[in-house]
């Protein structure tokens, strides 16, 4: 399983990159179970608004129930590879700004780009952004753009 899951925790690019494929691969198989006229599976209608693996939302919840709990365990078996649970938890702080914006589903090349849009009004906050996150996003708001 952690084999699996070792998307999430690869470097922010490429785990997005993998998301992305995952998205695809989901939406695919709804737009098949659409034409068939067949009930289209969870988290695979293109056509519901922040639908997919690629939503923050739905991310939150896949890292809270499976994927931290499995490589915490893991990391508690094989201390060494404590670097993959710690790139793993970098990962949730991108999907948890990212399920804290209210705007359609993007999916960015990094966190930098998440403002680079709030910034151009491409997209909009959430009004009422709880206080640690407000920081992350002034944080990653000076931060060099330039992270690839």
């Amino acid at each position: 399983k952690v084999a699996d899951l070792g998307h999430c925790t690869l470097r922010e690019q490429e785990h997005l990159f993998w998301v992305n494929g995952l998205q695809q691969e989901f939406f695919q198989q709804g737009d098949e179970e659409f034409e068939l006229e067949m009930p289209i599976s969870a988290l695979c209608d293109r056509r519901k608004p922040r639908n997919g693996p690629a939503s923050g939302e739905n991310q939150i919840g896949f890292f809270d129930v499976v994927a931290t709990p499995l490589f915490s365990a893991w990391v508690s078996v094989f201390p060494s590879c404590i670097s993959l649970l710690e790139q793993l938890q970098e990962n949730y702080k991108y999907w948890d700004i990212d399920s804290k914006l209210d705007r359609e589903i993007w999916l960015y090349k990094s966190s930098s780009d998440i403002i680079e849009h709030c910034a151009n009004d491409a997209i909009t906050p959430v009004i009422n952004i709880p206080g640690n996150v407000e920081e992350e996003i002034m944080h990653l708001r000076t931060a060099s753009t330039d992270i690839l």
